[in-house]
């Protein structure tokens, strides 16, 4: 957020206008049911702004407050149009050390720690998805994903076994950190291990309007068996 918008906490951003490149994006469907559950600010009492077509068939629900603009979104905060910015990536003026942006939760660290050890979630935002047809003709093939992915993440690991291959003065301390944080390994695949992150997203999913109603999570994911 700018330095001229006054001081910006998460509570006061109810009733501002803060902009997302698309309304639909996961990131800013974490953001919203967590600023609503954790800081008492509403989705629809907020002025929405995006700098692209929702796309992929989105509608907004009604009650959302949205406008498309020319600009990106990032510009449009630091000429003071905006409150506040949600986005995938760093912006590229905070990470220029731009005077003007700084983080909503000054010290990010202990609001994510604070975060997961209250709800054990860690947020989710990319699954893999195949047709119905699909996995009807060749049922074997969402074991044979997972083991993929539990393979290739495996081997990622290992890179971590010799932190030297960082580039980072302090990798080794950051590693340790990492994992009295999240755990030996926070990327687990599959439904049981993540229930509680999915129950949650289905969850605000819901709340937000992009469903009409909150399906078992049963019968989202193919069966292993």
């Amino acid at each position: 957020m700018p330095e001229s918008r006054g001081d910006f906490r998460p509570r006061k951003a109810q009733g501002k206008t803060i902009g997302i490149q698309q309304y639909r994006i996961t990131v800013g469907l974490w953001a919203r049911g967590i600023l609503h559950e954790r800081h008492a600010v509403h989705h629809a009492e907020v002025q929405w702004v995006t700098s692209e077509p929702e796309g992929a068939g989105y509608r907004t629900p009604a009650n959302v407050k949205l406008e498309l603009q020319n600009e990106d979104v990032e510009t449009l905060l630091l000429n003071g149009e905006l409150d506040a910015v949600i986005l995938p990536n760093i912006a590229r003026s905070f990470r220029s050390g731009d005077p003007r942006i700084h983080r909503v939760f000054a010290d990010c660290r202990e609001s994510l720690r604070n975060y997961f050890q209250d709800t054990g979630i860690f947020p989710i935002t990319h699954i893999l998805v195949t047709h119905e047809r699909v996995i009807s003709q060749h049922p074997w093939l969402c074991q044979e994903l997972v083991t993929a992915f539990n393979e290739a993440d495996r081997s990622c690991r290992l890179e971590y076994e010799y932190p030297k291959r960082f580039s980072f003065p302090t990798a080794v301390l950051f590693l340790e950190e990492e994992e009295q944080q999240f755990g030996k390994n926070p990327w687990t695949h599959g439904l049981e291990p993540n229930r509680s992150v999915l129950k949650k997203f289905v969850q605000y999913a819901h709340e937000q309007g992009y469903i009409s109603s909150e399906p078992a999570l049963d019968d989202l994911f193919a069966s292993m068996e």
